[in-house]
């Protein structure tokens, strides 16, 4: 009877002894050294723009290096054009620094174009305006949170499950 305790005691032994011994491997295993220089990476351009039922808008900036100041950077006769479904296009005009808005009032199912153009550079983008959600509830209950209780928001978010479509949902 001691001799099968003993042997179950050391097979369990010998598979800790090879399972730390792999852990250690794979913690000690060789890491490749990336060196990126992200404090003066070069500024790119950002364009964020929305258009819905209500209307179109379009902000443009650009990224800052690490140590840069968060002053806008300049961006000279930007110029950015909506095409509509028909093929029309429509230029919007800058409403406030380095923002163009325009009252157009997008449709469910039609296909929409963007081109901005600044500093000499052209992005383009389009995009098919999704129809609006069918069913979207909300409610606020308590929750635990660590240690303490907390009210949370909760949504439901309910879809044409039919359609490929993508929202963007912000909260807050």
């Amino acid at each position: 009877m001691n001799s099968v305790k003993s042997s179950s005691f050391l097979g369990k032994t010998a598979a800790l002894l090879v399972f730390l011994f792999m852990m250690m491997t794979f913690m000690l295993s060789c890491e490749k050294e990336l060196n990126i220089n992200y404090q003066d990476a070069e500024a790119v351009y950002v364009i964020e723009g929305t258009l819905n039922e209500d209307g179109c808008l379009v902000i443009l900036s650009q990224t800052n290096n690490m140590s840069g100041k968060t002053n806008s950077l300049p961006m000279k006769d930007a110029k950015v054009t909506i095409t509509m479904p028909d093929g029309s296009t429509q230029q919007l005009p800058e409403v406030a620094e380095h923002r163009f808005s325009a009252p157009i009032h997008a449709e469910a199912g039609k296909t929409y174009g963007l081109k901005v153009e600044v500093n000499g550079q052209t992005f383009t983008a389009q995009s098919t305006m999704q129809k609006p959600m069918d069913d979207v509830k909300g409610r606020i209950i308590w929750q635990k949170v660590a240690t303490y209780d907390a009210l949370v928001p909760r949504f439901t978010l309910t879809d044409d499950s039919t359609m490929e479509n993508y929202y963007y949902c912000p909260v807050g």
